[in-house]
């Protein structure tokens, strides 16, 4: 059993590198028990890979029209090139594929930031930076925000006018995004910058996946419970026949919700303590037979309900299957089986995400 993971992972490296890919942090990637796996590891310009295969069907598509940032290894934050998928290890020795929205910081000198001031609706903004400086709002908001060393952040609502940061202390890596959650860094140097979204699709065809039985496992945070729908999903390409795991506009609430010839076949809800932490679900499909598991427990079941017919089902992506609602948020593992595995396996699976 050894041998052959360690067999599978060196025909991996060899299939990336020859590619012009590369590999980071091989011994994260070393659960090879499912039909289509992939933990962040082998990655290049437009291409985040799949574990197993040698042909680079079951790899993903990406798309990024913009340079961005990650933290990498040595926990140092590194500009990425236009297009590149970004592993990310903030919370970790072992990478997760970082995706995120089009934001823009507002400041126009991000390292260089005395008093700075900023033309805001009436929404929301959130202010980051790191250092141990105080930076001091006035105008549409009042308030402060006090560097601890590492990176802090404040969100609150503006009112429409200028708001104007002044800073006192040390402050570097400063942001100011019209959101109500802070993303990764994006340096300005006398402009404001857009850092445009990461799309992340087209994974598969239809023979890495069983329309009519499977598990689709995914073990991921949403990157904030901002109210919106974002989904994962295998489909064929349209929403009319799609497999998905939903991050819901209700707070904290995650879906399983199978749509099959345009109409909803189940509904499986469960609500979550933090969608913004770490979570392992598995959504098992069959006829007359679906369930969703998190964190180890069955938690909402159907026993009525068609499957497509063979066939069907040919993409995995990071949104419904038509590229609306994508996923934004950090993701450790996803995984697709053609079997729809027992309960025991299920529990397991989603315990230590492997069966």
């Amino acid at each position: 059993m050894l041998g052959s993971l360690i067999g599978a992972l060196a025909d991996y490296r060899t299939r990336v590198n020859a590619d012009g890919g590369v590999v980071e942090a091989l011994t994260c990637a070393n659960s090879l028990d499912a039909d289509v796996v992939m933990i962040p590891s082998g990655y290049k310009a437009t291409k985040l890979y799949s574990q197993i295969g040698t042909d680079g069907v079951d790899d993903f598509d990406v798309a990024r029209n913009s340079i961005a940032t990650r933290v990498n290894k040595l926990g140092l934050i590194e500009e990425v090139a236009i297009d590149v998928p970004r592993l990310d290890y903030s919370d970790g020795a072992c990478p997760v594929l970082l995706t995120e929205p089009q934001s823009v910081n507002l400041y126009l000198n991000s390292d260089v930031l005395v008093t700075q001031g900023i033309t805001t609706l009436a929404s929301d903004y959130t202010v980051s930076f790191y250092g141990t400086g105080t930076v001091t709002f006035s105008g549409t908001y009042i308030g402060s925000l006090v560097g601890t060393g590492g990176r802090v952040t404040k969100t609150f609502t503006a009112t429409a006018g200028t708001l104007t940061s002044t800073v006192s202390g040390t402050v570097t890596q400063a942001q100011a995004e019209n959101l109500g959650y802070t993303t990764s860094y994006i340096k300005t140097e006398g402009a404001t910058v857009t850092r445009l979204a990461d799309v992340v699709n087209n994974a598969g065809d239809v023979n890495s996946f069983n329309s009519e039985e499977g598990v689709l496992y995914v073990e991921c945070a949403a990157l904030a419970d901002d109210l919106t729908n974002r989904f994962i999903s295998i489909s064929d390409g349209t929403y009319d026949n799609a497999v998905t795991i939903i991050f819901h506009a209700t707070s904290n609430e995650i879906w399983g919700y199978i749509k099959v010839s345009g109409s909803p076949i189940a509904i499986l809800i469960h609500t979550l303590n933090d969608a913004t932490s770490y979570t392992k679900v598995a959504l098992k499909w069959k006829l007359n037979d679906f369930s969703l598991w998190v964190d180890g427990t069955e938690e909402a079941t159907d026993s009525l309900g068609t499957m497509p017919i063979a066939d069907t089902l040919n993409e995995f992506s990071f949104n419904r299957g038509d590229e609306a609602n994508p996923f934004y948020g950090k993701t450790k593992a996803v995984k697709v089986f053609k079997t729809a595995l027992n309960d025991t396996q299920l529990a397991q699976l989603t315990t230590t995400g492997e069966i």
